[in-house]
Formats: C-alpha cells, structure tokens, sequence
C-alpha cells in the first residue's frame, strides 16, 4: 500500500470509491452520487491524501481543512465547484435527485461519517479539520484506516494544528509497514532493552562505491560481545575483486576494538556458504528447508 497527495487523476476512481462505501443503496448511479460528494468535499479542502493499494486502486481517501485558515487552493475550489455544477446538469437529465442522496448520509455532505472514529484515528482537535474520511471495507481496512490518519496527522501538524495523541488502548494494534525513521526507532527500542541487561547495541554498516555507485555492502550489528553479520553482498560484475573479503574484515576488525570475541552469520546454500569457511569460520548448526534448500549457520573466535 501506498499513501500519495491528491490529484486530478484520483477523481474518478475515488468517486467509484465513495459511491460503494457512502452510496450503495443507489446501485448503478453510486457513482454520481459519490462524484458529487467528492466535489463538495474537495471544494472544502486544501489537501487530499489518497492510500492505494498494491495494484493502484484506491482503498482510502482523507481530505482536510487547513488549521490556520489559510486559502490553499483557490483556484482548484473554483474547478471543484465547476465540476459539481456540471455532475448536477448531467444528473438532472438522468433524472438523478443527487441532493436526496447527500442528505441521507448523516451529518452535512463534506463532514465524516464517523467523527467519533476519526477523533480516535487523530486525536481529538482534528474533527473540525478532515473534510472526508472513507475506507473501503475489508480485511485490511483497520491499517488503511491508520496508515491514512498518520499521515493526515502529519499534514496538520505541519500546517499548525494542536492535535492530542489518540488515546492508548483506543484502538486494536494494526501493523505497518515501516519506514527508514520508524526502523530506526525499533532500534532504539532494542537497544533500550539492551542496555537494561547492561549491553550495547552497535550497529556496523559500510559499503563500497565506485563511480558514484553502490558495488557491495555490509550490514552487521553487535550485542555484548557478538557481532553479528546480517548481509554481505557484491555486485556481479565486481564479484571475485576480493570486496566481500574486505568488508567482513574491516567489521571484525572494528567489532574486536569494540571488546567482541565472536562473530556469527547464517547464509543459504544457494549463496556462498565456501565462502565464510575461508575465512575461519566454522559451521554451528545447519536444516533442509522443504524446498531442499539448506541454512547454514557459522561462529567464528575473533
């Protein structure tokens, strides 16, 4: 999944959108009905977020209201209100009362459905500011909902809003994907346990370039007096220039002035498992996957 800024190009798919989640009941003109919606919302708005998933079909749309009163969008309010002009003429030839069908929804056309559930999503304060607020049901509807709200809740802060956290325990846990920032801070989690049991977490991460570019890199980390390599890898057309050689070396070597004794990997069969025996290293322990394939786990004394 994949959250991006609003465009012209997200109309009519979210338009579909909004027709199934608000405006199912009107069966083939949902679609009118949810264009409609969407157009009185966006003439409201300054900024739309839109989450996609993984084949392009969008899954959730958050539109929100600027915290300072700021006029983001004037000359996209006057398109909005243009095309809504012109979803009403086309309606009305078809016979389509768009207006009963945005009264029937609770609340005014533009205010979320459920301000309750966005207030836990952002955090109170943030009601009066999200214009439209729609998922679309199923089962990962709960992650699109948070991955949404995050990133709505940055927007407005940025822009000035006072928003409180939502409240521990509001909501069930979802899991998301995580970002360089959020990888980092479950680093700092694992260190902080670390360091309860009186150990470091040290992370030793190098690479070589040339030309500008990435040719092989090494990422490893210790804990007390282990450290562990979790990637090593070259390039093709540099393999056999001795670079892997050089990077293990160069982290055992920074890793034994951090007081380490023992160095550990695991690799596949299908990788280079001769490789590590090469350079002193013993294999531990090894199993058969059940497509053959072996992991092969190696201990080294530095």
């Amino acid at each position: 999944m994949r959250i991006h800024d609003f465009s012209g190009a997200d109309f009519e798919p979210v338009s579909k959108l909004l027709g199934s989640c608000h405006h199912a009941q009107h069966g083939g003109r949902a679609y009118w009905h949810g264009a409609n919606e969407l157009c009185v919302c966006l003439y409201e708005s300054d900024h739309g977020l839109v989450a996609e998933d993984d084949s392009g079909a969008p899954v959730g749309v958050v539109l929100l209201s600027s915290p300072r009163d700021e006029d983001h969008n004037s000359e996209l309010r006057m398109h909005w209100r243009q095309q809504q002009t012109m979803i009403l003429t086309v309606c009305r030839s078809l016979g389509i009362n768009l207006q009963a069908g945005l009264s029937a929804q609770e609340g005014k056309a533009g205010a979320p459905d459920e301000p309750e559930r966005v207030a836990q999503l952002l955090g109170s304060g943030a009601t009066d500011l999200v214009r439209l607020f729609a998922t679309a049901k199923g089962p990962a509807r709960e992650r699109v909902e948070a991955e949404l709200a995050q990133a709505a809740r940055t927007w407005l802060v940025a822009h000035g809003a006072q928003l409180e956290a939502p409240e521990p325990g509001d909501l069930a846990p979802v899991v998301l994907a995580s970002s360089d920032a959020d990888s980092e801070a479950v680093g700092l989690l694992l260190n902080s346990h670390a360091k309860r049991q009186g150990v470091d977490f040290v992370p030793y991460n190098y690479h070589v370039a040339q030309d500008g570019e990435v040719v092989a890199g090494i990422t490893a980390w210790s804990l007390g007096s282990d450290v562990h390599v979790d990637m090593l890898a070259v390039r093709e057309d540099h393999r056999r220039e001795g670079l892997g050689s050089l990077l293990l070396s160069h982290v055992e070597a920074q890793a034994r002035k951090d007081g380490c004794t023992t160095a550990s990997l695991d690799t596949f069969s299908w990788q280079a498992p001769d490789f590590y025996p090469a350079h002193g290293y013993e294999v531990v322990f090894r199993y058969t996957l059940d497509d053959g394939t072996e992991r092969i786990y190696f201990s080294k004394r530095l």
